[in-house]
């Protein structure tokens, strides 16, 4: 198949024709403005054109180097490039393909040596790259998608940093935004005489489902992917009885599959479609079918569907939520932590019980949010590094400190120390108005998912 053809390559060059209509001489800081969902198709495209397939004329340079601090950012790009130019074959290979000897170019003196702020070092460096290539016209561009950000503040006053420092007209600066945040847009504005936003209608619904309906029509899981799509159109539409054609269809493909896995998602994406008609003895009836069919699957050794059986819990628990009963949804929340627990898997534990402690919250049940946010923290020690940035766990250290800072008497004294030592160790001295931040945006949208009757994942 010409990979034109396919419908992921097909975003990524139509991404590539705005930004060759957009991005012109003088711009020197680019960012893509898509959803939160379209991440992947950003990394895809910096991936690609810092490729020997990239088909850009500008030389891209991709990091995914993390952002702990404004003062140090340059200095990790540097010693993450030098990284790569001594272990990247590909990266050598799109360098030499430019008409570039990575031999005859001493890289290392731009190795920071003591120094934290290497603002300039880093500008010096890709000038002195460019300026050994064949065509030094070629503009490089340096593609940012750092792990994490610790602080959009510090970041973006990086960012302007950078750009006070004359960046070279043929040095770029990309990097991503969202359209539902605007992180950078007072940066863009105040530099919007050579930064360019960029925006695409990438339609990536579109093509994930052009590519999970494609192949041979009667494979039946090609089949039961289309099941799942027709569902989802179905309770769009608000029909009802094409919801329930499809999702009847989609638990004989799993049971002719004799599949346990499939059969179950049949079961559990059946009821959460019927979630918006509100049929749940019909809801849980699905769910109650579905649990039991995970429970003998994992009874006979198959471990993937234990992360299946605990989505189950969830959606148990979203049941009795929309019902009104507090307490039943309370406890199958709890019941999705302890199990995960059991199952070693941390993260979702902590977001099982964060999910209780905000129900508890919401409803005024301040014993129940005591011992949900305890119950979450007693998986501390068992959290890595990056765990602990990537799970919940900062809005249920953060919840805590806030009891104990109300002076509660049920806090657990070991558990707040140690909390707040990892939080100190992830997030700096400082965490606590970091979190505040995240923590308002965040339980603004908990709210509204309460009190709105889409099924919260």
């Amino acid at each position: 198949m010409h990979p034109h053809h396919n419908p992921i390559a097909r975003r990524i060059d139509a991404m590539r024709k705005v930004w060759q209509s957009k991005v012109k001489d003088e711009t020197m800081l680019v960012r893509w403005m898509l959803k939160a969902e379209e991440t992947r198709m950003y990394e895809g495209f910096c991936r690609l054109e810092a490729s020997p397939f990239g088909e850009l004329p500008e030389l891209v340079i991709f990091f995914y180097t993390s952002f702990e601090g404004a003062a140090d950012f340059s200095r990790r790009i540097i010693l993450e490039w030098i990284k790569e130019i001594e272990n990247n074959v590909e990266l050598k290979e799109k360098i030499s393909n430019a008409g570039f000897d990575i031999n005859g170019w001493d890289y290392q003196k731009y190795r920071p040596s003591g120094k934290v702020d290497c603002n300039q070092e880093l500008i010096d460096m890709v000038n002195s790259f460019r300026r050994l290539l064949k065509n030094d016209n070629i503009p490089i561009v340096i593609a940012l998608l750092p792990k994490q950000i610790n602080s959009t503040a510090q970041f973006s006053y990086w960012l302007n940093q950078m750009m006070q420092l004359q960046l070279s007209r043929s040095m770029r600066l990309l990097l991503l935004d969202h359209i539902e945040i605007n992180a950078w847009g007072k940066i863009f504005e105040t530099y919007s005489d050579c930064s360019a936003t960029l925006s695409c209608d990438l339609q990536l619904d579109k093509a994930l489902r052009e590519i999970a309906t494609g192949g041979n029509r009667q494979d039946p899981h090609v089949q039961f992917r289309q099941c799942m799509f027709e569902m989802g159109d179905a309770s769009q539409n608000n029909d009802q009885k094409q919801l329930h054609v499809w999702g009847k269809k989609a638990i004989e493909i799993g049971v002719r599959t004799a599949n346990r896995q499939l059969l179950a998602t049949a079961y559990i994406t059946y009821a959460g479609m019927l979630f918006n008609f509100r049929v749940f003895q019909s809801v849980n009836e699905l769910l109650d079918k579905g649990m039991e069919i995970c429970k003998r699957a994992i009874s006979a050794g198959d471990v993937p569907s234990k992360p299946l059986l605990l989505q189950f819990f969830g959606f148990k628990a979203a049941a009795y939520q929309h019902q009104g009963e507090t307490s039943e949804a309370y406890n199958w929340f709890v019941k999705q932590g302890r199990s995960a627990q059991d199952f070693l898997l941390f993260v979702q534990g902590i977001s099982a019980f964060h999910k209780a402690f905000l129900l508890a919250k919401y409803k005024k049940m301040p014993k129940e949010q005591v011992m949900a946010l305890q119950m979450a923290l007693l998986n501390t020690s068992q959290l890595s590094d990056d765990d602990l940035i990537n799970s919940e766990y900062a809005y249920v250290a953060y919840e805590y400190d806030q009891l104990s800072l109300a002076g509660n008497q049920d806090v657990v004294e070991n558990l707040l120390a140690l909390s707040n030592k990892r939080m100190t160790e992830s997030y700096g001295a400082d965490w606590r108005a970091q979190v505040e931040i995240l923590h308002r945006n965040f339980d603004k949208r908990h709210i509204k998912t309460l009190n709105s009757e889409t099924v919260p994942v």
